[in-house]
């Protein structure tokens, strides 16, 4: 959902705001429970809690936090993630729910350039594991090319072995080459084909597809006649292709040709919304998160990305019983230790508020006025705190 503060209207968060509306049932959602507003650094937003409702932000809990994109917000059992929106952003619309807004974009890019009206190559940067592949996939769907969609990795293969797998050979071409292949630029015709690391192509390959590309005709190896295609070539890589140009191991005038039409996706860490929504179609339906191990996969880290979040779920599916709630004991052992430390955080200070309550209630032999008066707290303040750790007055008088 998008919100934006003004100046003179901050935004408050709860049951009865128009934000309950979008999350359904929130337990633990105070009816006015924080409130978002501008920050006296310019350009920054702030939340605060209102009254004494729970609040955290990535994990801590606090009354006031200055917000930064990415933050994980936790009001009572609810989990939210801000993300500031740069303006040109808006121009393609609010996001599907379960999406990120680096996300939706990124898609919306690659929809709009499969259906250019020429058909250059596009260029996928992110870090590994992000989901390039997927949206390639995306690229030849929207093209609506009735070939087929080619994937090869571009790393780890000799020159030869992979000039070979792309172009094709004749028979004789070199040793045992027994019969002709047609190589994956014709098993692509009229469909795309997906070179991923492309920054790891061996540098006598690289003139060749730059041919490719420019020519639409390709030469198999050993053979000395072309071959027409029509591929719409995708390319993905995580390294910086300038960088490559300026060491020498790559060429320029191919860099130039694949990066016409470029589209950025972000690893998972800069789309936090996605996690959770990936997760529930890797695990399916029947298997839910409590708010505390939403929390803890929300800010874990995954290193290989959409990668990462395919591996946890397998392990979820295959070496636990999990079914219904997933709870601290089914997840793997990294996972558990980050959710443990901070439930045992929060443990501890609810035990801490619990025993000043408590210290309080007998030194004030259960009177709320003096409490109030003495700890600076409103007797509604006070009256939700004892019903939240029940803690009954009346047996203290």
């Amino acid at each position: 959902m998008c919100v934006a503060p003004s100046r003179r209207r901050p935004i408050v968060l709860g049951a009865n705001h128009p934000i309950a509306e979008r999350l359904g049932p929130s337990p633990g959602l105070a009816p006015d429970h924080a409130v978002l507003e501008h920050d006296v650094v310019p350009g920054r937003l702030r939340l605060s809690t209102l009254g004494d409702a729970p609040l955290q932000v990535d994990g801590t809990s606090g009354a006031r936090f200055a917000l930064s994109s990415g933050a994980v917000i936790r009001l009572g059992e609810t989990l939210l993630v801000y993300r500031t929106v740069v303006e040109p952003l808006f121009e393609v619309g609010p996001p599907p729910v379960g999406t990120s807004f680096p996300l939706h974009l990124a898609q919306r890019q690659v929809d709009r350039s499969a259906l250019a009206p020429v058909e250059w190559p596009i260029l996928l940067r992110g870090p590994s594991g992000a989901g390039k592949e997927h949206l390639a996939r995306r690229v030849h769907d929207a093209s609506g090319r009735p070939g087929a969609f080619i994937a090869v990795n571009c790393a780890g293969l000799s020159s030869a072995l992979l000039a070979a797998e792309l172009f094709g050979h004749a028979r004789g071409a070199f040793t045992g080459a027994v019969v002709d292949r047609p190589g994956l630029f014709r098993a692509a015709h009229r469909g795309t084909l997906f070179l991923d690391e492309i920054a790891d192509l061996p540098t006598e390959v690289q003139p060749m597809l730059l041919r490719a590309l420019q020519e639409r005709r390709i030469r198999p190896l050993g053979s000395e006649v072309e071959v027409p295609v029509d591929v719409r070539v995708v390319c993905a890589t995580h390294q910086d292709l300038g960088l490559c140009v300026a060491e020498g191991r790559f060429r320029a005038d191919l860099l130039s040709r694949l990066d016409a039409l470029a589209v950025d996706l972000d690893g998972l860490p800069d789309r936090r919304e996605d996690i959770l929504p990936l997760l529930g179609g890797f695990l399916g339906a029947a298997v839910r998160f409590d708010a505390d191990i939403a929390e803890a996969l929300l800010l874990s880290e995954w290193p290989d990305n959409v990668r990462s979040l395919r591996q946890f779920a397998n392990w979820i599916l295959h070496a636990t019983d999990a079914t219904g709630t997933l709870g601290v004991d089914d997840l793997p052992p990294t996972l558990r230790l980050e959710a443990l430390r901070r439930l045992d955080g929060r443990r501890a200070h609810a035990s801490d508020e619990s025993v000043e309550l408590t210290a309080l209630l007998e030194r004030h032999r259960g009177r709320v006025s003096e409490i109030s008066r003495a700890s600076g707290l409103t007797r509604q303040q006070l009256y939700r705190r004892f019903q939240r750790y029940a803690l009954d007055p009346e047996r203290f008088r």
